[in-house]
């Protein structure tokens, strides 16, 4: 029996060396693409097939200096520093624990997508993010002194687009509030939905593992209410809250999002709290669990110290006891040892419970290793001792319940408030999980709106005319296209300028999609061009459709003074096809930018069109109106 439970807990052992090893290599292969010399080149990466990526790596960096984007490109002489990393690392450049600094990247070849976001998972106390020179988020704000700056901490997601494929990311950031300041966590980049795929899954975890301990620490505090004597519950209950606490303060912070007006100082001195305080409430559940092999003596020093670091947590500034998790780490694993060391001596004994506790230790000490090794390189990958906590939650949990079994409760009565909670817990994961489908859903049909014109954009004209090719395919129909461009419109942006440019954008847009039938598909093909699918229309219908459309535009009278026409006018070349197996989809796209460029040869202002009835191209007819 004993070689077969020693078998046991050194498989579990391996198992979460291997763990380690594996999450080792993950975070190894993470960082193979990072940041040289203020630069990082996307060429290879596919946000769509590789996910989001960190932007580890060399930054440019100027201490004590807050640079708009123009100014960093007057800069000839250049520092560097390491992302993520403390201000602190880099003593020789002046950096200290407090001040303001800027950071700047270079993203090239970025891959074309309509909507990108960046994730910031740490940045104490408060920063602005640029890119390409304009402002997309931040958090609190930044300031050259302590009474300047207003410092919040929360994770946040900050979304744009760009056209470029070059992407400037500038950071301003200050700190005279938290203990050290810089990009200390992940700061990621991606597409906007796998990013809040990723943040809502780990909203779900959190909540998972808070509403486990919820239950936990209620239920047994409502069972010493009822057993006075019943310390074990007592401390074991005040012990799930608190860890529960410290969970919606960490990771994505959930707890700022339910109480968005609580200062920063509170919060921080609550997740600091939350974990001083939890230490001395499971020496004493420890102790009243194994008296025999616990000492009354080491468990009043403990309580004892852990007091005074909360003390300083009350009484000083955040600068001050924000440090003294320098010495708590330590502290906490000592601690780690001689709860191993309990647990073992009631193991060799045979006590109740006590095999359980030893795996649930070993799995929760490996994790805490695990995050003390990531904190160390300040890395935010993932908060693994929260669940390690909640497995041995669970593991005292069950143990303390077998305890109580015996004195006042039956087995089958526990099994089943344990299995109506298993059914509760399900029920919540299935329902944020079709929450989690919903937004995903309306995220992708977003993905599919112009901007600007707020009409379809060439990702869904693609998809639409693939599939009204398939069908006509099928069905030997005729499938008409129409590409349309507003005729001298780069002359009309210089003389206009942008934005009344794009205010004709949208009114071009909404006079096609107001004058099309449900039959029709108008989408924006790209800069000033539309482009509208007609499915199941002959040649002479499609060009009486274009025609009309280039008359009303034209009849608008839309002030254009660089026109030889004085108004907006539009081109538009008109192809008509039986789709056949024959054909590629592009030969229609092609046809029709031929006829666009036949009629913007002729002059513009006016309709050119192709059709054919077999596989090529056989037929020209022109148009012109003024």
């Amino acid at each position: 029996m004993h070689r077969k439970r020693g078998l046991i807990i050194a498989f579990v052992a391996i198992a979460l060396v291997f763990f380690i090893v594996i999450q080792n290599k993950t975070y190894e292969d993470s960082m193979k693409l990072v940041a040289d010399n203020g630069v990082i080149d996307l060429e290879d990466w596919s946000f769509t097939e590789q996910g989001s990526l960190n932007l580890y790596g060399e930054w440019e960096f100027y201490w004590d200096k807050i640079l708009s984007p123009d100014e960093l490109k007057q800069i000839e002489e250049k520092q560097y520093f390491t992302v993520p990393n403390e201000w602190t690392s880099y003593e020789e450049m002046g950096a200290e624990n407090k001040g303001v600094a800027t950071y700047r990247l270079i993203l090239q070849n970025v891959p074309s997508t309509q909507n990108l976001g960046i994730k910031v998972s740490k940045i104490p106390s408060a920063y602005t993010i640029y890119v390409n020179g304009e402002l997309v988020g931040q958090d609190g704000k930044i300031g050259f002194s302590k009474d300047e700056e207003t410092p919040v901490y929360v994770p946040k997601l900050h979304t744009f687009s760009v056209q470029e494929d070059q992407i400037e990311l500038v950071i301003h950031a200050s700190n005279f509030h938290y203990r050290s300041g810089a990009i200390r966590g992940d700061i990621k980049i991606g597409e906007v939905s796998q990013l809040i795929q990723d943040r809502e899954q780990k909203i779900a975890f959190q909540m998972f593992i808070f509403g486990g301990l919820l239950l936990l620490g209620l239920y047994h505090i409502a069972l010493f209410i009822y057993r006075k004597k019943d310390y074990i519950s007592l401390n074991f209950g005040l012990m799930c809250l608190l860890i529960g606490l410290r969970t919606s303060l960490l990771g994505e912070v959930y707890f700022a999002e339910l109480f968005p007006n609580i200062p920063l100082i509170i919060q921080t001195k609550l997740t600091f709290l939350a974990y001083y305080m939890s230490i001395p409430f499971f020496a004493w559940f420890l102790f009243y669990l194994f008296r025999e092999e616990s000492s009354k003596m080491m468990t009043y020093a403990i309580t004892v110290i852990s007091g005074v670091f909360s003390l300083i947590v009350i009484f000083t500034p955040i600068t001050i006891f924000t440090s003294t998790i320098t010495l708590f780490y330590p502290y906490t694993v000592a601690l780690a040892f001689y709860v191993l060391f309990i647990f073992l001596k009631a193991y060799f004994k045979e006590k109740p419970g006590s095999f359980t506790l030893t795996l649930c230790a070993m799995f929760l000490a490996s994790t805490a290793f695990y995050d003390l090794y990531l904190y160390r390189l300040d890395l935010n990958t993932g908060d693994y001792v929260s669940f390690g906590l909640f497995v041995f939650v669970i593991g005292l949990g069950l143990v303390n319940s077998q305890l109580l079994a015996n004195s006042y409760m039956k087995i089958e009565s526990m099994h089943s408030f344990l299995q109506q909670w298993n059914n509760e817990l399900e029920k919540t994961i299935e329902e944020r999980t079709e929450e989690l489908k919903n937004a995903n859903k309306r995220l992708e049909q977003l993905s599919f709106k112009d901007g600007l014109t707020d009409i379809p954009n060439r990702r869904y004209f693609d998809e639409v005319l693939h599939k009204e090719w398939e069908k006509g395919i099928k069905s030997n129909q005729a499938l008409s296209l129409l590409l349309i461009d507003i005729d001298f419109f780069k002359l009309f942006n210089d003389n206009y300028g942008h934005l009344t440019g794009d205010e004709c954008l949208k009114l071009v847009a909404k006079m096609l999609d107001e004058s099309m039938t449900e039959r029709a598909t108008v989408a924006r093909y790209g800069g000033e061009e539309f482009a509208v699918i007609l499915q199941d229309t002959e040649y002479e219908d499609a060009i009486v459709v274009a025609e009309k459309l280039r008359k009303s535009v034209f009849d608008k009278r839309l002030e254009h003074d660089q026109s030889p026409y004085l108004y907006i006018t539009l081109s538009i070349g008109v192809a008509t096809i039986y789709p056949s197996g024959d054909v590629e989809v592009n030969t229609i796209i092609a046809c029709a930018d031929d006829a666009l460029y036949e009629a913007k040869e002729k002059g513009k202002n006016r309709v050119e069109g192709f059709f054919s009835k077999g596989k090529g191209m056989n037929t020209h007819q022109s148009i012109t109106k003024h």
